[in-house]
């Protein structure tokens, strides 16, 4: 066996769950090769890069994900880092602006307690009498593919997995992102409210920190998603 060889078998393995599913898998710290391919991509600073340069890194170290832009955003974000806490440090030092007093913070975070805050939300939207659209949650691809300059709608057409009118059902993957446009665009304000709850309401990587401002209060902060994790 060759000494390559030798390391890989090596390897520790990790037990964690996927969110979405919560089928336990197993998981391995990145290499360097693969650290190299996320501190380039953030070199670029380029959202879509390092997204591409994540979901690279979880394909290769989770057992069980095979394509990770197939896989919701939460799951992705997750994951990376429970993968992130064994291959670097358990602890991120995030920095934000206290929204009372505009300080600026820094903090320390274990990844290793992160959890996935899950909300209520209806799959199935009632538009009338004769119409319901159903969702899905969006998967990292979508974010990749959404138009930047009209991220939130086009993110809400990518959600449609059917569209039941009457007695016949269209898969939302039939329809193109044109005609999801012109549906959306043909909603009520009320109709689109239902559907704009689902896609706002969407699991998300969370963790309440408490801190003190100068002023003496005591205060807490949500951070949500990877970017506030390692801003």
């Amino acid at each position: 066996m060759s000494i390559v060889d030798q390391l890989k078998t090596a390897l520790p393995k990790y037990k964690t769950q996927i969110p979405s599913s919560s089928k336990e898998t197993f998981f391995r710290p990145f290499l360097v090769r693969e650290e190299k391919i996320l501190l380039l991509a953030q070199e670029d600073e380029d959202e879509s890069t390092i997204i591409n340069a994540i979901s690279t890194i979880v394909e290769n170290c989770v057992d069980e994900i095979k394509d990770a832009k197939r896989i919701p955003m939460y799951d992705l974000e997750y994951l990376f880092c429970q993968i992130r806490a064994k291959s670097v440090s358990e602890t991120a030092e995030p920095t934000f602006l206290c929204p009372e007093t505009n300080e600026k913070i820094k903090t320390g975070v274990k990844l290793t307690e992160l959890v996935v805050e899950k909300p209520d939300r209806e799959y199935e939207v009632v538009i009338n009498d004769n119409m319901k659209i159903v969702l899905r949650d969006p998967v990292v691809m979508d974010y990749i593919l959404s138009d930047s300059e009209n991220m939130t709608d086009s993110l809400i057409g990518k959600c449609f997995d059917t569209i039941i009118v009457g007695d016949e059902v269209f898969s939302g993957s039939d329809l193109n992102d044109a005609e999801k446009q012109e549906i959306i665009e043909n909603l009520t304000h009320k109709q689109y409210q239902k559907i704009y709850s689902f896609l706002a309401n969407q699991p998300k990587l969370s963790h309440i920190v408490k801190y003190r401002t100068k002023d003496g209060a005591e205060r807490e902060f949500k951070l949500e998603g990877i970017a506030d994790f390692f801003g």
